[in-house]
């Protein structure tokens, strides 16, 4: 037998126990990662045909991949870690949520940390800037249903005066399990969420930040900021923005055209292609302020990773939400800040998305 049999032969040996092992470890479609590169036969589903194609290509490198899509990384080898990427995705479909933070579970069950600029009564976590005491009352889950949304419980953050910050953080890996379910090199991801305000004073200065995906502070970025972040800003015209602030490279904040009108449910649905490549990554967003839904920001196309210079591979991401005021803005001092937030999913389609969001 040649070799190249032998090691498949050994492969599928090893096959069924690990993927027990990953079904354990991930249990369910929600908490998995998507699931696009892995679907090596484009039929919508990753399953025992996609690991057989890959198993047949299994040790192939460079010219001598008879099916480039085997090479799930894009590495130039069918190796190991395409078989990895294959069986952490192993079982989903197309349509999959990948991840809900809609406030049905428990707070520490679906967000990794929360950041305070004044903490009273938080212990620090191993992050040093980040908290893990759920039970502070500016952070609160709001387990009475149809706060923001009709039958569905949601998160509450409150900014007192004089505070500048208030963030609930996911996908963060400080906390194991928490890294990496939504912001993967390569795929394309569906984001939903509603938002209301019911506290807010436009702003001297600058603008209130609710919603981020940023950066993970790591060795080997050399700058900082944020794909996206979606804020409510006094100019031109009292609207929400998205602010692809630092890296995003020529990109500038885009006009929303939606007003901000206190204790209004919004409706949002972010499209992103994960990338730190400024011509392949890409974000579009779309908004129903209960007239129905609009594409508020066509298609931009922009970095949505940091590419880190010491690893040779695209930074990490996590999600915030909250609110964040600059030090710089007066109204901080005067006027105390509240936000809802319900539904929030993340998903491989639109419909898959909006449906675990907002029920429809």
């Amino acid at each position: 037998m040649a070799k190249s049999q032998i090691t498949k032969s050994l492969l599928v040996v090893f096959m069924v126990p690990l993927l027990v092992i990953a079904a354990i470890a991930i249990p369910s479609a929600s908490v998995k990662a998507a699931f696009t590169n892995s679907d090596i036969n484009s039929d919508g589903k990753v399953n025992v045909v996609d690991l057989s194609l890959l198993l047949a290509a299994y040790g192939q490198e460079g010219a001598q991949i008879a099916n480039p899509a085997c090479d799930i990384n894009s590495d130039g080898s069918v190796n190991i870690l395409d078989l990895s990427t294959l069986l952490t995705n192993f079982g989903l479909a197309q349509g999959a949520v990948v991840w809900k933070a809609d406030a049905t579970s428990a707070t520490e069950e679906e967000w990794s940390a929360w950041s305070d600029d004044a903490i009273t009564g938080a212990a620090p976590s191993p992050d040093g800037g980040l908290y893990q005491n759920w039970a502070h009352p500016d952070i609160q889950r709001v387990t009475q249903l149809g706060t923001v949304l009709p039958g569905k419980p949601a998160y509450r953050v409150f900014a007192p005066v004089g505070e500048g910050r208030h963030e609930l953080k996911m996908a963060h890996p400080i906390r194991s399990g928490f890294n990496n379910r939504i912001f993967r090199d390569g795929d394309e991801t569906w984001i939903s969420w509603a938002t209301k305000m019911t506290l807010y004073t436009r702003p001297t200065s600058g603008q209130w930040m609710i919603n981020q995906f940023r950066h993970v502070n790591e060795t080997g970025l050399t700058t900082g900021g944020s794909p996206h972040g979606l804020a409510v800003r006094n100019s031109p015209n009292y609207q929400w923005v998205s602010d692809p602030n630092i890296y995003a490279g020529a990109i500038t904040p885009y006009d929303l055209g939606v007003p901000v009108v206190l204790n209004q449910t919004i409706k949002w649905t972010f499209h992103v292609k994960w990338s730190s490549a400024r011509n392949t990554g890409f974000m579009e967003v779309f908004a129903d302020d209960g007239a129905g839904w609009k594409l508020v920001m066509p298609r931009r196309y922009q970095a949505t990773l940091l590419f880190n210079s010491t690893s040779g591979l695209p930074g990490t991401n996590h999600m915030r939400f909250g609110i964040y005021r600059s030090s710089s803005d007066s109204s901080i001092d005067n006027s105390p800040g509240e936000t809802y937030m319900a539904g929030l999913s993340a998903a491989t389609t639109r419909e898959a998305a909006e449906a675990a969001a907002f029920g429809n």
